[in-house]
């Protein structure tokens, strides 16, 4: 029995929970919750029909999608074409695995697990293009470029920003930046305030919300790079962006806020079972905050131009994103010499 247990454990976390039907339904419920919000704060009502209080809504407009037809157009690079939703699906669900959400680990957790979660998500902003050079429509394509220019813009002071909470802890292991705070009891979000605002701008740009929509924009270039997508292709990348809503929000959880862990006291002893719950709830509070303030930002702001987003990126972001950075290394210098 003790065998069979070991064995079935792994599959569970990642089948369930917190794996792939954890994302799944977190990035369903953050839609709806991202949806009322903004819908409130507009005087609007938001989704209202499906199922209590419109729960269901993302669900049933999945589904919809999902029995749509799927349409490749005639000039589009049919195995380009075909291959971006699903490929841009499986890096976004795959960084899902990084965040922790029951402890001080997520699924997956090694020494530099912070650097390939950059390099990941540099990877599969790139698809952005991909997507819209092998729809082989101009709205497509012109959107696609307008990703790759803003990647351009905000990369840089995005991954200074979140790489300032390893280069204060001494680790590039996201478990190990949580452990500092948890120790210390204090979050990051204090002492790398500057970063933590960046992380929120870049983030935001990171997941072409506004006001750094630009690759969609909708009323300039009909739906950008995804305009020719239809169907379960049109499905998996709504699905996807709506995951990745999540794992942006959960990482900023983990390296400025303390990960699943209430910092402000100990937790009393108790089984692993409760423990794990307590801290679920945790995270998904914190979650919570973080994906309001998003919702907040795409609410009050208006859409960029994309040379807009250039400037603002290379000329405030990057300068500050700099400061923090020579503000933590003075620190890490002086601190020895003065006992801290």
């Amino acid at each position: 029995m003790g065998a069979e247990a070991m064995w079935w454990e792994p599959v569970v976390a990642v089948a369930i929970f917190p794996g792939v039907l954890t994302a799944i339904l977190l990035a369903f419920f953050y839609q709806w919750f991202d949806r009322r919000v903004a819908a409130r704060m507009q005087n609007r009502y938001g989704p209202i029909y499906v199922g209590k209080w419109g729960l269901l809504q993302p669900i049933a407009d999945f589904v919809k999608l999902m029995t749509k037809q799927d349409i490749t157009p005639k000039g589009a690079v049919r195995p380009v074409f075909t291959a971006v939703p699903i490929i841009y699906f499986a890096l976004v669900l795959y960084l899902f695995f990084y965040i922790p959400i029951t402890g001080i680990t997520g699924l997956v957790s090694f020494q530099g697990d912070l650097l390939l979660f950059f390099a990941v998500t540099t990877f599969e902003v790139l698809f952005t293009t991909l997507g819209g050079w092998s729809s082989r429509s101009p709205y497509s394509q012109v959107g696609g470029i307008r990703g790759a220019l803003q990647l351009l813009g905000y990369e840089t002071p995005l991954e200074l920003a979140l790489l300032l909470p390893a280069v204060l802890t001494g680790s590039f292991r996201i478990a190990d930046i949580v452990e500092y705070q948890v120790a210390r009891g204090v979050p990051l979000a204090g002492p790398l305030l500057i970063a933590f605002i960046l992380a929120f701008i870049g983030l935001q740009a990171e997941m072409e919300r506004l006001p750094f929509d630009v690759p969609e924009a909708e009323t300039e270039i009909v739906a950008g790079w995804l305009t020719e997508y239809s169907g379960k292709k049109l499905a998996l990348l709504r699905l996807a962006a709506d995951i990745k809503f999540v794992v942006s929000a959960g990482l900023i959880v983990a390296l400025f806020l303390g990960g699943p862990y209430p910092l402000v006291c100990e937790l009393p002893p108790m089984s692993p079972w409760l423990e794990t719950i307590v801290l679920t709830a945790i995270f998904l509070a914190k979650l919570t905050a973080v994906i309001f303030v998003f919702t907040w930002l795409k609410v009050v702001m208006a859409r960029f131009r994309i040379d807009q987003v250039l400037h603002v990126c290379w000329t405030f972001l990057v300068p500050l994103a700099v400061l923090q950075l020579v503000l933590v290394y003075g620190y890490l210098t002086l601190a020895p010499f003065l006992g801290w």
